[in-house]
């Protein structure tokens, strides 16, 4: 939560742009954490690997095509 009060007040010093770039930055960066805890690639063997049970456990639904 402290890191989160000193990047609002960081944002609030900023142009608008930069502080939505700084936002979008921000929240692509919590996505991808979230997703790296269930997903993993291996661009070498062009593979994906999906911990379906942890995924479903954390109330995600997982829908191949």
């Amino acid at each position: 939560k402290q890191q989160k009060e000193v990047l609002v007040k960081t944002a609030q010093a900023m142009p608008k742009s930069d502080a939505m770039d700084r936002l979008i930055k921000e929240l692509l960066g919590d996505r991808l954490l979230e997703l790296s805890r269930y997903v993993m690639l291996d661009t070498l063997n062009r593979s994906m690997t999906i911990d379906k049970t942890a995924l479903i456990d954390a109330g995600y639904t997982l829908i191949t095509h």
